[in-house]
């Protein structure tokens, strides 16, 4: 049981690192919108695609992130259930 509870306590902090890695990113893209705006760049239609492209990316990452926490989650679980069984069975 020990090692379940390692395994969350790990994915919660993983999911953590991946939410303050996205927001750091997004504090980012507002940093390079200023200097944008600073420097008197105007093509908002550039402007906007490169962000979208880079929140894509961010957001893709993000969601990668999440679905290996949840995989090892999963796998964890599913041992840890077969071990009860067998100790509920003996």
């Amino acid at each position: 049981m020990a090692d379940a509870e390692k395994a969350a306590t790990q994915a919660v902090a993983e999911r953590q690192v991946a939410e303050a890695r996205l927001l750091e990113v997004q504090n980012r893209v507002r940093e390079l919108e200023q200097q944008l705006e600073d420097n008197g760049f105007t093509d908002e239609e550039m402007l906007n695609r490169r962000l979208n492209e880079e929140m894509a990316h961010e957001r893709d990452q993000y969601r990668a992130a999440l679905a290996d926490r949840d995989f090892a989650l999963d796998q964890t679980r599913t041992k840890y259930q077969g071990v009860f069984c067998l100790l509920i069975l003996s």
